[in-house]
């Protein structure tokens, strides 16, 4: 009799341990350990970046928009880490949406399969962006010029730097600090795949758009000086 009695007294301070090692782990992770894992799964999953200010533009004495920057979408192929999804599957699931869409091998691991998306393409490839980790948008920045050699001449020319906009000759390389504005920052949330989490965007600091130039000729001018020299 005592030594079951000794044997349920064992049995029962064991399970009393149990419960109390487990409600206070419970409690552990719950209160006290629960806002440092919190911001450790934040840091881990919260990435900071920097988007471009819109830079400014070139206008003649008369306000004739000489130059000016466009902005185009282009949707990328990647390896995928773990390879378990075709490139052939992706592609199929794109063409569902994109019939016009093309493989433009760009490096090893990476294809162009569309450059320019138009706005119906970006909400229509949305849901196949969300199903294939693969497929990447960005964005590009061109530097437009009105047509003509004389204007192209006087107001330069243009070469694209960590994304932005950089006058090389010309008015875009002498009035370049003014033209460039000051660069936004933001934060976003990754899932495990590397993609942003919707919703977890958020502004830090808003970008400073480049100031607008006045060059001080004006293109009918150099239009009528070209007629009299023909």
């Amino acid at each position: 009799m005592k030594a079951f009695e000794s044997r349920l007294i064992f049995l029962l301070s064991f399970l009393l341990l149990w419960c109390f090692l487990t409600v206070g782990a419970l409690f552990y992770y719950t209160f006290w350990a629960r806002e440092a894992y919190l911001e450790m799964g934040q840091r881990m999953a919260l990435r900071y970046g920097d988007f471009v200010a819109p830079r400014g533009r070139i206008f003649d004495r008369d306000g004739v928009l000489l130059a000016w920057t466009e902005k185009y979408f282009d949707l990328y192929l990647s390896e995928p880490e773990n390879g378990e999804i075709a490139h052939e599957v992706v592609i199929r699931a794109v063409r569902a949406v994109i019939a016009d869409c093309e493989i433009k091998k760009v490096t090893e691991k990476s294809w162009l399969l569309k450059a320019a998306l138009t706005p119906r393409e970006l909400i229509a490839l949305e849901p196949v962006m969300r199903r294939f980790s693969g497929l990447l948008i960005q964005n590009r920045l061109e530097r437009k010029t009105l047509r003509h050699p004389e204007i192209s001449r006087l107001v330069g020319m243009t070469t694209i730097e960590n994304g932005a906009v950089t006058g090389t000759s010309g008015a875009e390389y002498h009035f370049n600090d003014v033209l460039t504005g000051t660069a936004g920052t933001y934060e976003v949330m990754l899932d495990r795949h590397r993609r942003w989490i919707n919703g977890s965007w958020r502004l830090i600091k808003p970008a400073v758009p480049g100031e607008d130039v006045t060059m001080p000729f004006a293109l009918a001018d150099l239009l009528e000086e070209q007629k009299n020299e023909e």
